[in-house]
């Protein structure tokens, strides 16, 4: 859950509707007393999931999440310009042949974003922590 600058609370969530897991997002403007329908975020034949919300510097939402595509996760971004009320088309970050999950994205005082995420080696039990700029 977040709190965006214009006092909007938000939460960012995956659910299976229909067989599919979307990211979703429910949005307060009176500190929690009442909720709005969910927003899809995401409509993909694949997977969403492990959505991880933030505000920019400029007002801009984003949330990093997971996709799943033929049995492999990669990090996708997709950013709303008005408070959550309408979402971009979704896109890639990072995509390997291995599997990434557990995204965070934050933004520096400079306006540079970076995603932080974990990545399992195929051949090996341990996950590495990585990050990117995006």
């Amino acid at each position: 859950m977040m709190e965006s600058s214009s006092q909007t609370l938000m939460i960012a969530y995956h659910a299976d509707v229909g067989g599919n897991e979307d990211i979703y997002l429910v949005r307060s403007s009176d500190k929690g007393q009442n909720w709005s329908s969910p927003i899809r975020v995401t409509d993909e034949l694949d997977q969403d999931r492990f959505p991880n919300l933030m505000e920019d510097n400029y007002g801009n939402l984003l949330i990093a999440y997971v996709h799943t595509e033929t049995g492999n996760n990669d990090i996708w971004l997709v950013n709303s310009s008005d408070d959550g009320l309408t979402w971009n088309e979704p896109y890639l970050v990072v995509g390997t042949a291995e599997s990434e999950f557990e995204p965070a994205i934050a933004q520096d005082s400079s306006g540079t974003y970076y995603v932080a995420y974990a990545e399992t080696i195929s051949g090996f039990d341990t996950e590495i922590d990585r990050k990117c700029v995006v």
